[in-house]
């Protein structure tokens, strides 16, 4: 049995320019310094237990530029976000039910493959996932990108129930049915991200 991860969480920050730049430092079981950028535009920062401040600082800052885009990224996913009431968002789901299922069962059915059901959920992180016994969720916030980013986002959940992982083999199995994957995927940015109410057509 896999024993669980132990860590240490502290808040701390940087100077960057003569800014005094937070982040959230977690030093863990691990063997390099990872940065991710959450949801709220938070700098959060793993680094093995032993790692020294110094280090992880010039990590930071060296990626700094990558940052400060992300981080910009985020927040014009929340102002989306932050401009849908309960009745746009209740709105969001029952169009992303029409349109999601029939998405799902229109590439099924190209690709062969047969899943379990489709969820829909209001996960602002993750857009789509599939699981082992072949159930799809897809967010609701999905469909505020564009229909071809849509489509590669079916396409890779469906590509799960042939190959669990993100390796080589999953990825051909996405370039066999959709070989301009990569090109819609860049869609999946905040700078595409529209409100589909406006003119809603299931």
């Amino acid at each position: 049995m896999k024993q669980a991860e132990t860590f240490i969480k502290e808040k701390s920050h940087t100077e960057y320019e003569r800014e005094n730049i937070q982040y959230t430092l977690i030093r863990a079981k691990r063997k390099s310094i990872g940065i991710r950028i959450s949801d709220t535009g938070e700098i959060i920062v793993r680094a093995p237990q032993r790692t020294p401040l110094r280090e992880i600082e010039t990590v930071l800052q060296k990626h700094m530029n990558w940052i400060e885009k992300n981080q910009t990224k985020a927040a014009n996913r929340q102002t989306w976000y932050d401009r849908l009431g309960e009745e746009q968002i209740e709105q969001l789901r029952q169009l992303a039910k029409v349109r999601l299922t029939r998405k799902t069962a229109h590439f099924a059915a190209i690709m062969g493959l047969t899943y379990e059901k489709i969820t829909i959920t209001r996960a602002k992180k993750r857009l789509g996932s599939c699981s082992t016994k072949g159930s799809i969720c897809y967010s609701l916030y999905l469909l505020l990108y564009p229909d071809s980013a849509i489509d590669y986002v079916v396409v890779h959940e469906l590509a799960h129930l042939v190959e669990p992982n993100h390796s080589k083999q999953f990825y051909d199995v996405i370039e066999q049915f959709l070989p301009d994957w990569e090109e819609r995927r860049k869609f999946l940015q905040s700078e595409y991200m529209h409100n589909p109410l406006v003119q809603a057509r299931p």
